[in-house]
């Protein structure tokens, strides 16, 4: 019996089926329509390209996320060594606990510290009657600067720390417990041997959180800090000047890959060392000044990013609660569980059919298609929110229909661009690992690709599916720009609602719908935690 799928002659794989195509199509297409819009613009005048302060966009956003990277390094790497390595007061809880700060995305974290910079203001009175405007105008800019730098680095870290962990736990007992034979410490063993053998995961969590703040738009307009996710909003959707928003997009773009080359570079070419061992690491149990020390440590990122901003928002909540729901906030809930829902449905299952159409197509095209889906997690959101209202507008043009900008179609399109890569990279990883050869064992038995999939393969990624779509879910639950500028009018979700509610300056009432998305998100991040220690 002859058996197409299955390698012949030289390993060159046999044609893919006609299935496989339809599938690649879509997704090219869903990656045009952005590419689509932004190209008209690139040679089109603008109005306001002229008065815009670029040095100062770029400062700022440069100062905020060398400051918020090199912070978030100093909590998370050192708090990922100790939580796997020693033991202290409170390790176990701190395991689990220091991904807590996930829960709460920038622009909710900063709510509560709202009056943060209203306790310098006797200090920034004094310097304004002494030094002057001008001096004390540049000093309050940077004190933005620097609060936002403390707020992002506090709950972001948790991305360096994970990843980090990880490679810390993968790493041999036997590596380490050489250094010790060798009379290093605890401190010795991390400096020399642990530290450089994580460097592809230090790399990685921290490109993680570098390239949240340069998606970040809310944290950065509470805090009246001009970055360019700023200026992009300001000048495409408020100003209505497309093409200054796209130029302001590409110089954004180009941070970003900027950030990728570097990373890479960085690694260069090691990968996340793993030992031939896997017995468990023997700790170092820290005794007195130490290990109040490390405690300490742990508690303060914990504190910042979590308990703090967390409590306080919870006590804004109880005090709006207390005078009843803020108006439109059910149906900002029914809104969000219906849109995320409805959205992580489809956004996986699509993925699960790229993974596959992937696994099909082992040439090119296949290649292209895997890096492709993976792209969109790396754009900021409001260059996303952008050239989806310019691609759609030409996408509705040349197809005679109504309008797709500002419609839940096109809402549910750009979160497909974004989020993709959350819910293809668990399954593409799932099929591989899970499935393996039993592809090959159904296909000799006569069964296509496709049967094999839905009879064989589906039963195995539980696991992965459910990961796939609950931080699929969780990810379009708190996404901020791209609901803000492409829901249709009168639409809100929580993310929107609490926005909506804090520009009229009912900040307490914001803080309701904060706290509902916290909960939420605590979920998420205790899942991401417990994938990663399951490894």
């Amino acid at each position: 019996m002859t058996v197409p799928w299955l390698r012949r002659g030289k390993g060159r794989p046999m044609a893919a089926p006609k299935a496989v195509w339809p599938i690649l199509a879509v997704l090219a297409v869903l990656l045009a329509i952005p590419v689509w819009g932004m190209l008209p613009q690139l040679t089109a005048p603008s109005e306001f390209w002229e008065i815009v302060k670029l040095d100062k966009y770029l400062r700022d956003t440069l100062l905020l996320a060398v400051g918020t990277g090199i912070l978030a390094l100093l909590f998370g790497v050192p708090a990922a060594w100790l939580t796997s390595t020693c033991q202290f007061p409170g390790h176990r809880i701190f395991s689990w606990a220091l991904v807590l700060p996930l829960a709460l995305p920038g622009y909710l974290a900063v709510y509560g510290y709202h009056d943060v910079l209203d306790r310098a203001s006797p200090l920034i009175l004094w310097m304004r009657d002494n030094w002057g405007v001008a001096e004390t105008r540049d000093l309050d800019e940077r004190m933005r600067v620097v609060v936002l730098i403390i707020i992002f680095s506090s709950v972001l870290y948790p991305y360096i720390y994970l990843i980090t962990r990880a490679s810390f736990r993968r790493q041999a007992a036997s590596v380490i417990e050489a250094s010790r034979l060798l009379g290093q410490g605890a401190a010795g063993t991390f400096r020399r041997v642990a530290l450089p053998l994580a460097r592809p995961a230090v790399a990685g969590g921290t490109a993680l959180v570098l390239m949240e703040v340069l998606n970040d738009f809310g944290a950065v307009s509470f805090f009246g800090v001009n970055t360019l996710t700023r200026g992009i909003t300001r000048f495409g959707f408020d100003m209505d000047d497309k093409a200054c928003a796209v130029r302001l997009s590409l110089i954004l773009l180009g941070l970003v890959v900027s950030l990728m080359v570097m990373e890479r570079l960085a690694r260069g070419r090691a990968r996340f060392s793993e030992g031939a061992s896997h017995r468990p690491l023997t700790p170092w149990k820290l005794k007195g000044v130490h290990a109040w020390l490390a405690t300490v440590f742990c508690l303060v990122p914990l504190s910042l990013g979590f308990l703090v901003p967390g409590w306080r928002l919870l006590e804004l909540a109880r005090l709006a609660a207390a005078s009843g729901m803020p108006t439109g906030f059910w149906a900002a809930f029914r809104n969000t569980v219906l849109l995320s829902g409805g959205s992580a449905l489809g956004i996986t299952v699509f993925a699960l059919l790229l993974a596959q159409a992937v696994r099909l197509q082992r040439g090119l095209a296949g290649r292209t298609a895997a890096r492709a889906a993976v792209t969109g997690y790396g754009l900021p959101g409001v260059v996303i929110a952008l050239a989806m209202t310019l691609g759609l507008i030409q996408l509705s043009k040349a197809l005679g229909i109504g309008l797709l900008a500002g419609t839940l179609t096109g809402l549910v399109l750009a979160y497909a661009v974004r989020f993709l890569a959350v819910s293809y990279q668990p399954l593409e990883s799932g099929l591989q690992r899970v499935c393996g050869s039993l592809d090959d064992a159904s296909r000799t038995l006569g069964v296509g690709p496709w049967r094999t999939m839905w009879r064989v393969n589906l039963p195995l990624l539980r696991g992965p599916l459910a990961a796939a779509g609950l931080l699929t879910f969780l990810d379009v639950l708190k996404e901020l720009p791209i609901t803000l500028l492409l829901r249709p009018a009168g639409f809100s979700t929580l993310a929107t609602r609490a926005w909506d509610l804090r520009e009229q300056n009912l900040l307490p009432d914001a803080c309701i719908p904060a706290v509902v998305i916290a909960l939420l998100g605590i979920v998420g991040a205790l899942w991401l935690h417990h994938s990663v220690e399951k490894g």
